[in-house]
């Protein structure tokens, strides 16, 4: 399908012994003897708790390929907020920077105590953080599941920087609960819990999440030339 060979990288399972291959920039390595799933962390292997995402049974078969993402766990006791009435659309700051003496018509609000997964790329992609909220509304993480995975390559993202956009994720749910947002006191504390393989399906424009319309444009993703290759798969003519 395409000329270039994508570089490849291979380790040995710290558990079973078994070799994981991946791509050549990859730092988390997926074992599909143990099932468990790596992070390289300063030169050396780290274990995370591997999980399988459930999806809708909208398409029978198993997914194409599977997609790392980190979970991580969001968590909040509840904190402060100021928003506008009037609902407009001007960014949201923080206490650095905002002035609530400056502005007339600011609602305070203490939000409800908050304790839930949402999944990150860990992939490369454009609009990370709206990709994972999208992905977080769908799926159910399962920790014992026969869902087969038998790669999980591309997966690039430090868990630090998924730690990041976690925080970004909590923001878009923070607006979408409440319209007219000027500012918050804190962003909910973020903590990596594991690495989720979700199911995607090959389509001729992009990669679609398993039983969901929600379609990953090829041109949004950086590795997904290299990762197709080296799953030995045929993107369907459209």
């Amino acid at each position: 399908m395409w000329s270039s060979e994508p570089e490849v990288t291979a380790l040995v399972c710290t558990d079973c012994g078994r070799t994981m291959s991946g791509l050549d920039d990859d730092i988390i390595h997926f074992c599909s003897g143990c099932r468990s799933v790596w992070s390289l962390e300063s030169g050396r292997l780290v274990q995370f708790p591997f999980y399988t995402a459930r999806t809708p049974s909208e398409q029978p078969g198993a997914p194409d390929l599977h997609l790392p993402f980190w979970l991580v766990r969001i968590s909040t006791p509840g904190i402060s907020i100021l928003v506008r009435r009037e609902h407009t659309s001007s960014p949201l700051e923080f206490p650095r920077n905002f002035d609530p003496s400056a502005e007339r018509n600011l609602e305070s609000i203490t939000t409800e105590p908050e304790d839930r997964l949402v999944a990150v790329p860990a992939f490369l992609c454009e609009r990370a953080s709206r990709i994972g909220w999208r992905v977080t509304r769908h799926l159910t993480p399962v920790s014992d599941s026969d869902v087969p995975a038998r790669a999980l390559a591309g997966g690039v993202v430090t868990g630090g920087e998924a730690e990041s956009l976690a925080g970004e994720i909590a923001l878009i749910d923070m607006r979408r609960r409440n319209p007219g947002l000027a500012w918050a006191a804190a962003l909910p504390d973020a903590r990596l819990k594991g690495v989720m393989a979700v199911g995607f399906n090959l389509l001729a424009h992009g990669l679609q999440l398993a039983g969901i319309r929600l379609v990953l444009p090829y041109t949004t993703m950086a590795d997904v030339r290299a990762l197709i290759d080296f799953l030995d798969l045929t993107v369907p003519d459209g």
